[in-house]
Formats: C-alpha cells, sequence, structure tokens
C-alpha cells in the first residue's frame, strides 16, 4: 500500500496545508441542526474497529489548543445526529478546510481553487456514523451519512437526484420523522430537513439518528479529545462488548488478507477499546493519534509497527520523487519537504495507550513559493499525459452510444451512393461528443475538402487534438475484419455501414478501435482515412513511436498502453482483427 503514496499527495495534501491539532474541550452551546450542506455518501468498505470507553479517560497527547476561539456550534449541531448504537463517526468540516489561508494560497498557485471549491464546495460539513444494527441475532454494520449542504437548493437537488424512480421522475416522501420529509427507497433510506440530508440503508437507525439525541455518553470524551475546531476527526469506541468484537473482529479479517507487513494489524486490531484522530489544514497546529488497548504488550505492537513502516514510506516517497521527472533542484526541494513531513511524525506508548502526532514542518508557510511552481509544472506535465487516454476514452464513448443510436459503430467513412467516401467516422460521431451545432454545419453529401467543408475543418474539436493544422492522430483501422470496415452492401444508410457489436466474436474488450498514431501520421481530421495496414506489416501504420508505446482505445471502450517492443506483428494483427478466433495468450499492456 505504501508504495502507492505519492509524495505529491503526502506534500500537497498532508502536511503542505499544516496539520490539526488537539482541542480543548467545546463549551459553546449547540445549535439547531437546521442548516448546513450535503452530498453523496463517502461509505468506508470495512468498519472501523470500536471499543468500550475506559473506566478512567486515557492520557491525551500533550499538543498545543489553537490561539483562537473557534465557533463550532455547527458542528455540536450536527453530532447530534450520532445515536446510542453508533461504534464511531468520522466528520469533515469541508467549508472550513477550504478556507484555511495556506491551502487557499497553495490551490491559488495551482490554479486550482475554483475547481476544487466547485468539486467539494457544495458540502460545507459531513459526518459519517458507524453503527451496527441486530437482526435476528446477527450484528450487520451500518453506514448513516448526514450531510449538511451550503444552501438548501444543493441539498434539494441532491435529494432529487438521490429519490428519482426508474423513469427519471422524482418521488413524494413516505413520510416525516422529526421534522425531516424521510423518503423509503428500495435500497436505502433518505430524510431531509432545509439543507440537512440523511441517508442510511438501515430504517431503524434512522429514526434513532433523526431524533438527534446524541452524541452517546461513550463517545463524547472521545469527541472532546479529537476537537471540534478541527477540520476532520475521527473516534471510535463502543459501550456494548459485543458490538467491539463485531467491529474488531471484521477489521482485523480484512487486515489479514492483506499484504505481509499489515498483517500484524490482524493480531492487534481486536485488542483496540477505542481510536481518536483528528487534524486540520491550520497553520502552526497538529494532526494527533491516540489509540487506546487492552493491554500494553498490545500498545507497543502497535508503536513498534507504525515506526516499522516510517522508514518504507520514506523510502517509497523518496523513490517516488525520483519518478517524477522534475529537475534535480526541484527534486531536492521535494525530497525535503518530505523529509519534513516524515520527520515530525512520532510514536509513542504510554502504558495501554498508543500516541501519534505529525507536525508542522518550521517552513510550511513559504511551501506556497517554494513548492508551488513544482506543483503546477507537474499539474501540467500531467495534464499533458493524460488528456490523450481521457480524449480516447471520450472517443469511444462515443462510438458506443453511436451503436445505441444505429444498432452499429460508425463506419470509417460516410459514402454516398457511388460508395465514395466524403467524411471521416469522426464528423458522424460529433453529436456524441456534445458537438452537435459543428454536426449540422457540415454537408454530408459533399467530401471532407469542398469548398463547404473544408472551411468546417478548421474548426476541430479538442478531444481530436490541438494541432493547430486541424490534424488528428486519432486514426481508427479500417481493414477488411477490424472494427471499422466499411459495409459495401447496396440500399445501407450511410449511418448503417459500421460493424454491430455481434460481430465482434473475438471480444469488444479484445479488438482494437481508435489508437494515437505517431506525429507524421496525422490526418485532417475530417478526412476519411486511416490506418489501412499491410498484412504483411501491420505496424506500419501507427508510425515511429519514440518510446514503443501506442495509446490504445478498445471496441469496449477500455484504453490500454500497448508496449510495441513486447509484442510480434502477428500479435498486434490478432488485436486489430475482430473475428479471428484467436485467443489472446499474450500481455500487451507496457509496465
Amino acid at each position: 500500500m505504501l508504495k502507492y503514496l505519492s509524495p505529491l499527495l503526502l506534500i500537497g495534501a498532508f502536511a503542505l496545508c499544516g496539520c490539526g491539532g488537539q482541542a480543548k474541550k467545546a463549551d459553546e452551546k449547540p445549535a439547531d441542526p437546521a442548516s448546513g450542506v450535503a452530498a453523496t455518501p463517502t461509505t468506508p468498505g470495512t468498519t472501523t474497529p470500536g471499543a468500550s470507553t475506559p473506566d478512567k479517560a486515557p492520557p491525551v497527547a500533550t499538543t498545543p489548543a489553537p490561539s483562537a476561539k473557534v465557533d463550532t456550534s455547527a458542528v455540536s449541531a450536527l453530532l447530534k445526529f450520532v445515536p446510542a448504537e453508533a461504534i464511531g463517526c468520522g466528520f469533515v468540516n469541508s467549508q472550513q478546510a477550504l478556507s484555511r489561508p495556506l491551502l487557499r494560497r497553495m490551490l491559488q498557485t495551482l490554479d486550482m481553487e475554483q475547481e476544487i471549491q466547485e468539486e467539494f464546495g457544495r458540502e460545507a460539513r459531513v459526518l459519517n456514523i458507524f453503527g451496527y444494527a441486530d437482526e435476528e441475532g446477527e450484528l450487520r454494520q451500518v453506514v448513516c451519512t448526514v450531510r449538511e449542504f451550503a444552501s438548501v437548493a444543493e441539498a434539494r437537488d441532491q435529494l432529487e437526484a438521490s429519490t428519482q424512480n426508474e423513469l427519471g421522475e422524482p418521488t413524494k416522501p413516505t413520510r416525516q420523522s422529526h421534522g425531516f420529509d424521510v423518503y423509503e427507497l428500495e435500497y436505502t433510506n433518505v430524510a431531509i430537513r432545509d439543507n440537512v440530508l440523511v441517508r442510511t440503508n438501515q430504517p431503524a437507525f434512522l429514526e434513532k439518528s433523526l431524533a438527534q439525541t446524541g452524541p452517546p455518553a461513550h463517545l463524547q470524551p472521545l469527541i472532546e479529545q479529537a476537537g471540534l475546531e478541527n477540520d476532520a476527526f475521527l473516534v471510535v469506541g463502543a459501550s456494548d462488548p459485543k458490538a467491539l468484537a463485531f467491529a474488531t473482529d471484521t477489521f482485523a479479517a480484512e487486515m489479514g488478507h492483506g499484504p505481509p507487513p499489515l498483517r500484524v494489524l490482524a493480531e492487534v486490531i481486536p485488542k483496540v477499546k477505542t481510536l481518536v484522530a483528528a487534524g486540520s489544514l491550520a497553520e502552526g497546529r497538529l494532526a494527533h493519534l491516540q489509540v487506546e488497548m487492552t493491554d500494553a504488550a498490545a500498545a507497543k505492537t502497535l508503536v513498534d509497527f507504525g515506526n516499522s513502516m516510517l522508514p518504507l514510506g520514506r523510502q517509497a516517497g523518496l523513490a517516488a520523487v525520483d519518478g517524477m521527472g522534475v529537475d534535480p533542484p526541484a527534486t531536492v526541494k521535494l525530497k525535503k519537504a518530505l523529509g519534513a513531513i516524515l520527520d515530525g511524525v512520532q510514536l509513542t506508548q504510554e502504558g495501554t495507550s498508543t500516541h501519534g502526532v505529525v507536525t508542522t514542518p518550521a517552513d510550511v508557510a513559504q511551501w506556497p513559493a517554494t513548492l508551488g511552481p513544482i506543483f503546477v509544472a507537474l499539474k501540467k506535465k500531467a495534464e499533458e499525459t493524460n488528456r490523450p487516454r481521457n480524449d480516447l476514452k471520450q472517443i469511444g464513448l462515443a462510438m458506443a452510444n453511436f451503436h445505441d443510436a444505429h444498432r452499429n459503430f460508425p463506419p470509417a467513412a460516410i459514402i454516398d451512393e457511388s460508395g465514395k467516401p466524403l467524411l471521416s467516422w469522426r464528423v458522424a460521431i460529433l453529436p456524441y461528443l456534445e458537438e452537435s451545432a459543428l454536426y449540422d454545419k457540415f454537408k454530408l453529401d459533399e467530401p471532407w475538402d469542398s469548398p463547404h467543408n473544408l472551411k468546417l475543418a478548421e474548426q476541430m474539436p479538442a478531444v481530436f487534438g490541438d494541432s493547430p493544422d486541424g490534424r488528428t492522430r486519432y486514426l481508427a483501422f479500417a481493414n477488411k475484419g477490424s472494427a471499422f470496415e466499411l459495409k459495401t452492401e447496396a440500399g445501407l444508410h450511410p449511418f448503417q455501414r459500421g460493424i454491430a457489436i455481434d460481430d465482434f466474436t473475438d471480444g469488444a474488450s479484445n479488438t482494437l478501435a481508435v489508437v494515437r498514431v505517431a506525429p507524421d501520421k496525422a490526418v485532417p481530421w475530417t478526412k476519411p482515412e486511416d490506418i489501412t495496414y499491410d498484412v504483411s506489416d501491420p505496424l506500419a501504420g501507427v508510425g515511429e513511436l519514440p518510446d514503443g508505446k501506442l495509446l490504445a482505445c478498445f471496441v469496449d471502450s477500455s484504453i490500454h498502453l500497448i508496449d510495441l517492443n513486447r509484442i510480434t506483428k502477428e500479435q498486434f494483427k490478432i488485436l486489430v482483427e475482430r473475428a479471428d478466433d484467436t485467443v489472446i495468450d499474450f500481455d500487451f499492456d507496457a509496465n
């Protein structure tokens, strides 16, 4: 798992913006949760281990309290939805996090502030409640998501999207409960009041949440320890020993099937009693973790495990920086920042308690200026790398939608009555690329280079590339037996001359459709010209690719990077032909 941790993620998301700190007990009076924001629930795949509350509060990691008083009344109001049956809750204050000056400066440097606000700003706060339900003597995991939206309109929009029937029509609420309109759907239950949306798959648990009697006594001290003023926190604890065993055993079983380094967790997770984790993107603050175990030996095992993972994380992070392809000065800066983050991680044991603290690097306030330009360059590089893949994906989906409309994929060309090719398939799929206005301007009974159509060639959609001369590198295979073979039977409509899905006996996922050829093989995007390969040399049509990697879209719209150095010409021919009944028993994906 650690090898996939990108230093860009570590630096840019975790410590780049600082980390949250230990809170004092909040003394603000909770407000009525009648206002807030919502969003699609993020249900965790595994129940986090919970435990019964210890007889006395466990020792708290010594971290500085925030200097300025923070209004936490909205958070307190949301926490009322946590019922007594909860074994934990996870909270994210996205509205507060997005307002942090350090994060805003970095996002502004990356020119991503508006994009992030549009993506995450709809929700002010989100609370995931983890619980259990006893169904005929068997415990089952329950997740209840409470989403407070920035406005009533945002909440209503989300509700409408969540409660439409099979015909896309809005449904009416089934009943009312505690001032909420409740919608009892086939697989879930949704409740709304003003800008607060509540969702769970367990009706009884929903009722207990809507009663707003929380937070329960066994979670209250853990929540106070987490700190309501933080941008995010997670607390776990159960008053029922049966629920504790259920939660920890479930999680331990998952860890037992994980990579060998993580399997040690399967032994200690059943000994977890409570867990508190919190963080903030405020400058000069800390992230902290505290896990209370059943015995000191288990606490030591957990600390030893965490400390053993840190060198692996450092090694993986440094290797990832080396693989980013940035210049040496930038590499040094990134490695220094990564080291500062990991140097700030401290894991300690105190009796049966495990403490973890992440301190903010001393120079974090300068990171937007020092690391921002590096991230901008990496962002640009990533966009350049991912754009062709995204373009091909859109082309593949447009082909699929064309098939839905015409019962066959687009033919290689739009032809006239005499069989003369006039325009490319790229013109035929324009309506399925949200380019209907451009499509309507073409004269489909004239060739691509007619005076009228040639002017339109100057308006190449971005999905086909950005060449100023209107040439595209996205070509299809138009040979007999390929995906874009042109049917020549008389009496067919021009759009009925493509191949139907049933004709791909080799399978849509095993047949090439469109590829990104070498620059010297590019053609005018409206011209009905594609790859008609020589059987003796099927690779000739794609040109000389510097790295030998061919980006390809298969008929099922899946995108692959084919390593031409790993396969033979005959094997490539197998990928092109749709019905040669040859099993693909070779690996063609680039590593």
